[in-house]
């Protein structure tokens, strides 16, 4: 079985680059993910619309002259968008797509309207990403985790809609411990994404109510001020012995014991949000 070795910065690269550069930030995240080389990098945010609009114009770029320098090619991750925020998210789109021709050589998108307008306006490759994939997740039921499992996503409308829009790839989380990709059409890519599986994500941000008085705490698609770039909450649940992490709007579950069949080439897409969480850099 291939591997092609990826590296995902979604939702964590403002706080890595607070810290580091984005060349000091890849040699590290190679070495935490036993890379030897790296052949794709991942940009934005697959949760949340507010991040993804307020990224860095001056981090994007210092990120794609990196990649330019090591021959590395850019994934943009598309998340969905509340309808308030749908412009200015389609806006942001088309500025890193032009800051980053030649480099930018997909989108990986997360709902239908995104699917059908880069189809529509962008000669690029387009993959679908985690939030396509709704099968059940929850480290918690060991008697269903332990379950060999055929993804769910390739029905027959989803197949169809892979032909009519030209879609190359797709990303999943590894939901249980024997991960069945037989059903994965001829010539689509699969990503995995390790070694954290999101289990939950929601539209209420906890770390944009943190400055806000208590009547204006808790709301959905809320203003922010990327909070979530200062800081991240560990959880640990003493009686399943299960170590979570929250990023943002998302909840993510290490899982690093697992099994694939059914595929001879994927990508491993790993997330190194441990250099966050155990604050290595």
């Amino acid at each position: 079985m291939e591997q092609i070795n990826c590296l995902n910065f979604c939702d964590i690269t403002s706080y890595l680059q607070s810290k580091q550069g984005a060349e000091e930030i890849l040699s590290l995240a190679m070495k935490e993910a036993g890379y030897e080389t790296c052949e794709r990098i991942y940009l934005g945010s697959s949760f949340c619309g507010k991040y993804f609009i307020q990224q860095s114009e001056t981090n994007m770029k210092e990120w794609l002259q990196v990649c330019k320098e090591y021959q590395i090619k850019v994934t943009i991750v598309i998340p969905t968008f509340s309808e308030g925020d749908l412009e200015q998210g389609k806006k942001k789109v088309e500025q890193l797509l032009c800051l980053g021709d030649g480099i930018i050589d997909e989108c990986t998108v997360n709902d239908y309207g995104m699917l059908f307008y880069l189809h529509q306006n962008h000669k690029i490759a387009k993959n679908l990403g985690r939030l396509f994939m709704k099968d059940y997740r929850d480290i918690r039921y060991q008697e269903y985790f332990q379950i060999p499992w055929k993804l769910k996503m390739f029905t027959n409308h989803m197949t169809q809609v892979l032909k009519e829009c030209d879609v190359k790839g797709c990303e999943i989380d590894l939901t249980h411990k024997l991960i069945d990709l037989s059903d994965v059409p001829e010539g689509v890519t699969v990503g995995i994404h390790a070694p954290y599986c999101y289990q939950t994500v929601g539209r209420i941000c906890e770390f944009a109510s943190i400055s806000k008085p208590i009547h204006q705490k808790f709301r959905a698609d809320d203003y922010c001020d990327e909070g979530c770039s200062n800081g991240m909450i560990q959880y640990h649940s003493q009686e399943e012995g299960i170590d979570y992490l929250r990023c943002g709007r998302t909840v993510y579950f290490k899982h690093l014991d697992y099994q694939l069949k059914g595929i001879l080439k994927y990508r491993l897409i790993y997330f190194p949000i441990d250099m966050k969480a155990n604050s290595k850099v």
